[in-house]
């Protein structure tokens, strides 16, 4: 998946950008948000 985001008001706000979106489309195919935050953390 490429994220791309234009416009963005400064740096930090396009790396927040880019973490929402990549959510949202993890999280619309099927995808629990939880068990991503749990398999980054276990080192998997």
């Amino acid at each position: 998946m490429i994220v791309v985001v234009l416009g963005a008001s400064s740096s930090e706000a396009r790396y927040a950008d880019a973490r929402n979106l990549y959510r949202f489309a993890w999280t619309t195919l099927g995808h629990e948000a939880d068990s991503t935050a749990q398999a980054a953390g276990s080192g998997e």
